[in-house]
């Protein structure tokens, strides 16, 4: 699937994307940084979830802020976050999958 249209809402805190079969998903910037695809996140929400504990970051303003975007190729968004992490790559497959991973996450 590959998007038509992304916009970058920064007052509402959203990647908003119209996907080619007409699907317009919002993405809020918690989630998907909390989602970030890149090795380090990952290994750290592995960890978290075997611990038990979920740690919260201590500067969520900055952890959670975009900065801005930039498309990798024809299949990905880089985002760059305000506290300096950029290493996600979010294939337009993990992002048009990512709101029904987020719903099966809230069910467990």
């Amino acid at each position: 699937m590959q998007p038509v249209e992304i916009q970058i809402q920064k007052a509402q805190k959203t990647v908003r994307i119209k996907w080619e079969n007409g699907e317009v998903k919002s993405y809020d910037f918690s989630a998907l940084r909390s989602h970030c695809p890149c090795a380090d996140c990952k290994v750290e929400r592995e960890k978290q979830a075997r611990s038990g504990q979920m740690q919260i970051p201590l500067r969520m303003n900055d952890w959670a802020e975009l900065d801005r975007v930039e498309l990798v190729g024809n299949y990905a968004l880089r985002i760059f976050w305000k506290d300096g992490h950029h290493h996600g790559i979010y294939a337009w497959d993990f992002l048009y999958n990512l709101p029904a991973r987020i719903a099966e996450e809230k069910e467990m």
